[in-house]
Formats: structure tokens, C-alpha cells, sequence
């Protein structure tokens, strides 16, 4: 209905009071496509407009709900290294969230990237409604039905779970989270050897120690919460992937 859209809004003023002013907030909404036609946006109009997704589609016929695993670990801890590999081996398709979100930082006429940026730069998470719509997005771009997917680096918080639970719980069918367990130190010592060329703002020692802040502030409770619901199988990744590389096996075997 038409609350919908401005409960979206509201919603984005309360995660970011000081970026979501009513002026911006006003501009947004006045740019969605819907809008533009003199009708009322609906909320699914909105977030997809939002998130460039395009035109929102309607009721879907969906053979089949993807088969998700989720691959959590510290910044460093080898999620991307880990992902490739297991994609060639068992045919998955991989998802990163953290490439997403920066990949809609990158795009032109991004109603969020600023949003993104200014997050990015403090070490902070995302709102978890961007995160989950971005996943979404993608995972119907490759195909959606009846396939595999590996998202890596998500869920970051309980809100993300949460908010995954309730868009996509009853879309997609969660397997299991394959946590990388890794020392501190060795994550630190990776990250500071890939920001010499990786040329990611967030690979300084000063960004990095807060990166290992929120991960142990928001990203340890939902790794607790999801090893309680008994959906946890890890590997610890100190000693290095070729080292570990036979239990990951057992794991997706």
C-alpha cells in the first residue's frame, strides 16, 4: 500500500539520521521511475529503484529454491581464497557481499553510495535491507532457481540474519555456514600485505583494527547464534588453505 514506501524511508532515516535528510529523502522517492509517472510507488518499486534493480517484478513462478551456504571469518581470514576454490571444485556460483556493496559504490546515479561510503570509511556494516536486496539482486542475475550459491562475508550481524530470515528465509534454502576460523595476528599480517596492492581504502592498520572491532562487536554473536542452531561447520586457516584443503572436502563432500 502506499504506507509501505514511506515506512521504507522512515526506516532509512532512522539507520542514517544525519545522511537521510527529508530534502534527500524527498529526492529519492521523487526519482523512482513510478513516481515519475505520477502514480504511487510501492515499496517493492522503491527498494528496487533504490537498489537499480530496475522495475520490480511480479509474482514469480519458481521452480526449485537455491541451495545457499554461508562463508563467514574475519577480515583476512581467507573467504575469498577459500570461495574460489570451493566454486571450481563443487560448482557453486559465488557471491561476495562485501564486493557487491562496493560494486554499488562504484555505480553511477547510486542513490546509496554515499550512504555506502561514508559506512565504509568508518569500519561500519551496511543497513541490512541494502545487503540482503543486493544478494537477492544478483543471485536472480545468475540464475536463481535450483542453483548453488556461496555467499561470502554474510550475514555480518544478527540484523542481517534476521533480515535475510524474514525477506529470504522461505525463498532460499540455507545448507550451512562454512566458518574460517584465523588468528588475529594472521590477519593482520595478510591484510596489510594485500592493501600494498590491492588498492582497497579499507586496507590501513587504522581501518583494519576497526574492521576487527565490528567483526568481534557484530559478526561473533550471529556466528554463535547460527553454531547454537547446530548449521556451523568450520576450518581454521592459520596454517594456510593447501594445509586445511582436506577438510573443506570432508565439509562439502
Amino acid at each position: 500500500g502506499s504506507k509501505e514506501p514511506s515506512l521504507l524511508l522512515s526506516t532509512l532515516q532512522k539507520l542514517e539520521p544525519d545522511f537521510w535528510t527529508d530534502a534527500r529523502l524527498e529526492g529519492l522517492l521523487a526519482g523512482c521511475p513510478a513516481a515519475a509517472a505520477g502514480e504511487e510507488p510501492q515499496l517493492k518499486e522503491v527498494l528496487a529503484w533504490v537498489l537499480g534493480a530496475g522495475p520490480a517484478s511480479g509474482a514469480e513462478a519458481e521452480s526449485g529454491r537455491p541451495e545457499v551456504v554461508f562463508v563467514l571469518g574475519g577480515p583476512g581470514s581467507g573467504k575469498g581464497t577459500f570461495s574460489a576454490r570451493i566454486v571450481e571444485q563443487y560448482g557453486f556460483q559465488h557471491l561476495s557481499a562485501g564486493d557487491l556493496i562496493r560494486a554499488e559504490r562504484q555505480r553511477p546515479g547510486s542513490a546509496m553510495a554515499e550512504l555506502i561510503e561514508a559506512r565504509l570509511k568508518e569500519g561500519k556494516l551496511i543497513p541490512s535491507e541494502v545487503t540482503v536486496g543486493l544478494v537477492e539482486q544478483e543471485m536472480r542475475r545468475q540464475g536463481w532457481a535450483g542453483g548453488k550459491y556461496l555467499i561470502d562475508g554474510f550475514p555480518r550481524s544478527l540484523d542481517n540474519y534476521e533480515t535475510w530470515d524474514r525477506l529470504l528465509g522461505e525463498k532460499a534454502c540455507l545448507k550451512f555456514v562454512f566458518l574460517i576460523e584465523c588468528s588475529m595476528e594472521v590477519m593482520e599480517q595478510r591484510l596489510l600485505n594485500r592493501g600494498k596492492t590491492s588498492g582497497r581504502s579499507d586496507d590501513n592498520i587504522e581501518t583494519i583494527r576497526k574492521r576487527f572491532v565490528t567483526f568481534k562487536e557484530e559478526s561473533v554473536p550471529v556466528q554463535e547464534l547460527l553454531d547454537s542452531r547446530g548449521l556451523v561447520k568450520r576450518v581454521n586457516s592459520d596454517p594456510g588453505i593447501d594445509a586445511v584443503w582436506h577438510e573443506v572436502e570432508k565439509i562439502f563432500a
